[in-house]
């Protein structure tokens, strides 16, 4: 009974996800939900537990239902099954040379596990820091550059399409779970159609994977399949064509294919889910509801004159295209700066002092969930990614050199120590031999540059950032579950790890029985930039103000934070983008990358344990420097401020200067940081310093 119990309620919820054989995610009921974040539990006595990481009421959440909370509990009589589910199919990922990396388990109760090989032959049943790569790789990469890529949001449907002669893929876990994904940008290139399932997560996750894809591949397409029920997707599609053959199925699909729209931000699909039914009218004798007074702080409008002129187009264009506050292009384009130059360069914002600012930023959108603010923020971290593609190509490339050369190194040492074993034997010296040992050449695995992450736990992230010295920038489309994820017990850890990235300079070091030794000494470097509605914010930022447990300054480390008014008029805007200004800004992203400090005057001290070269302002730009600090120090200490913004205003020292030398550098500057790089930056710190008030006035 309890499993009937718990299936009605899966049945009525979106989105679910299979976390465990007693254990589910997904979309809750009770709030606007984009990322599922209702955990679904069946206890051993056949209870079942609703908790929603947004904060929301059971009692609402059954309700939206159209359940009562007596609905969570079995019978006093009734008994849990003890029959176990089986196994109904099994899913292999693997890498580029065929070899296992992990599976999936779907069983008969229609849940999910996963697994991994360990080195005994054995099964690790959790795939924690495992790479996420994508379903039927080597297939995917052994096609035709020509080919179309269908994507699909299960294994099964994958699976169906091959069997039509398609080339087709997925992400493992389901919905909404692309952007996990480590090797995406093996589509580059391609030409993909994405096929959603047919109901509201579906349609989701297809939108999701397309802006995730658009500029990365040739071509993304969204083909909605006629004819399919609620719920339903490509496999049942397949089944409702009995009458035809595997390649009159296939030619099907790539007729409908080429008809289809090729994705834009724009992009509706046509299978919308209706709207709710409006609420029943209130009481006659009931006065009418009337709206609570906002009394948000007003905020500065962004000046796109603040902007280094190599990006203000592209900003602009992407910002009217999409219709979107241009705010949020504008700091994504500084965060992606950031990211690019991380510790190759620094500023010392004194004129004598050592003291040192690596300009490593850390950005939030904060929105409505209508007022795009993932689609610009993807737009705009495009350069990024074509640079993590073809750094990828490249270590590919390094790694197959690496193989042969590695195999030779071994045939030659086995040689060597051949000969030296028989004059041993022979009571020889084997001096000599040792020699030749020690001349030998140790080819040294390539290591892969790294741009840009999304979900990754610190472990990895820590190898990572390792092997990445110059720094990376993390994306994180929801802020809210990264945010709530550092408050769960055991992830102090992760939380400090953080805290210590943040500057630029910090200190990090693990022992793991798997990973050995990871040590970064005083170069731990992170960007991070995510996406937030207000709701959840204003809960965290209480708990931040307010003594809870975010109240460590973390928040406060979001320097680059907007939240802008809502645009007042949207209009349809269906152009070309400008592509001039979108390779001007592409080509600033790819000098930066390939940038020398030597090329950009930057000096050493000797005396330095980090060593990253820096820049100083010139005589005019010092002074303006030295004004504004002084005024912000005193402000600081007068005790007006709140201590929640005096926190985070107290970030602004260093993030003034480091804006300054971005600006600098974006504007092909040289030697000193100047006037002009100084006076933008005071300009950002006064925008930002509007939207601050606003967002910790919500909280307060």
């Amino acid at each position: 009974m309890a499993h009937n119990l718990i299936q009605n309620i899966l049945d009525r919820l979106e989105g679910v996800r299979p976390l465990s054989q007693n254990q589910w995610q997904a979309l809750c009921p009770a709030h606007d939900d984009h990322t599922p974040s209702l955990s679904v539990a069946l206890t051993s006595d056949g209870k079942i537990l609703l908790h929603c990481h947004a904060g929301c009421d059971h009692r609402k959440i059954v309700a939206q239902l159209g359940l009562v909370v007596g609905d969570l509990f079995t019978a006093p009589d009734s008994k849990p099954t003890n029959q176990k589910p089986s196994i109904r199919a099994i899913y292999n990922y693997r890498d580029l040379d065929g070899q296992a990396c992990y599976q999936v388990l779907r069983y008969s109760d229609k849940t999910f596990r996963f697994r991994r090989p360990d080195s005994q032959g054995g099964w690790i049943w959790n795939l924690q820091d495992t790479s996420k790569i994508l379903y039927r790789l080597p297939e995917l990469m052994a096609a035709g550059k020509e080919q179309t890529i269908f994507i699909s949001e299960g294994e099964k449907d994958v699976d169906n399409l091959s069997q039509l002669g398609l080339t087709a893929t997925c992400n493992p876990c389901g919905a909404g779970k692309w952007s996990a994904l480590e090797n995406d940008c093996m589509l580059y290139g391609r030409r993909v159609v994405i096929l959603p399932d047919n109901d509201q997560a579906g349609r989701d996750h297809a939108a999701d994977v397309a802006c995730c894809l658009s500029g990365l591949c040739q071509e993304v397409r969204i083909l909605e399949l006629p004819g399919l029920l609620p719920k339903q997707d490509v496999s049942d599609w397949i089944e409702q064509q009995p009458n035809k053959t595997p390649k009159e199925i296939a030619q099907t699909l790539h007729t409908m294919a080429q008809a289809a729209p090729v994705w834009t931000p724009e992009f509706q699909f046509a299978g919308k889910s209706q709207p709710e039914p409006p609420a029943p009218a209130l009481p006659i004798d009931w006065p009418q509801p009337q709206p609570i007074p906002d009394q948000m702080p007003a905020v500065m409008k962004f000046d796109t004159a603040l902007l280094p002129d190599s990006l203000r187009p592209w900003i602009e264009d992407v910002a009217d295209r999409m219709q979107c506050p241009v705010d949020f292009p504008a700091v994504t384009a500084i965060l992606a700066l950031s990211s690019i130059v991380g510790r190759k360069l620094a500023i010392r914002p004194k004129r004598q002092d050592n003291w040192t600012v690596i300009p490593n930023l850390w950005g939030m959108l904060v929105g409505r969930p209508s007022i795009m603010k993932s689609p610009p923020m993807k737009e705009i971290l495009k350069p990024l990614k074509r640079l993590s593609a073809q750094a990828y190509t490249k270590y590919q490339e390094e790694l197959k050199e690496y193989v042969c050369q590695s195999k030779i190194d071994a045939i030659q040492e086995k040689a060597v120590s051949a000969e030296m074993a028989k004059a041993i034997r022979n009571g020889q010296s084997s001096e000599s031999y040792k020699q030749q040992l020690a001349e030998l050449s140790k080819s040294q695995p390539p290591i892969r540059r790294r741009y840009i992450v999304n979900d990754v736990t610190v472990e990895a992230l820590g190898v990572i950032l390792s092997q990445n010295p110059y720094g990376l920038l993390q994306e994180r489309d929801e802020l809210i579950g990264f945010l709530k994820s550092l408050e769960r017990k055991g992830q102090d850890g992760a939380r400090a790890f953080y805290l210590e990235a943040w500057n630029g300079n910090g200190h990090f070091e693990t022992d793991r029985i798997g990973r050995g030794n990871v040590c970064i000494n005083g170069g731990l470097c992170l960007s991070l930039i995510g996406t937030i509605q207000p709701g959840p914010l204003e809960s965290y930022i209480h708990q931040a103000v307010c003594g809870g447990g975010g109240d460590d300054g973390f928040i406060q480390r979001f320097q680059l934070a907007v939240w802008p008014d809502d645009p007042e008029d949207w209009q349809i805007v269906d152009r070309t983008p400008d592509r001039a200004a979108r390779e001007l800004a592409w080509g600033l992203y790819e000098s930066l990358d390939q940038m020398s400090p030597d090329s950009c005057g930057g000096q050493c001290d000797p005396f330095d344990e980090n060593g990253v070269p820096f820049l100083r302002f010139d005589e005019s730009a010092q002074e303006l420097f030295y004004d504004w600090m002084l005024a912000n120090e005193n402000r600081l200490r007068s005790g007006t401020e709140h201590p929640a913004l005096e926190s985070h205003f107290a970030k602004y020292r260093s993030m003034v200067p480091s804006l300054a030398l971005l600006i600098h550098l974006a504007q092909e500057g040289q030697n000193s940081v100047g006037q002009e790089a100084i006076e933008k930056a005071l300009g950002w710190e006064r925008y930002l310093a509007s939207h601050a008030r606003r967002i910790s006035g919500r909280g307060v």
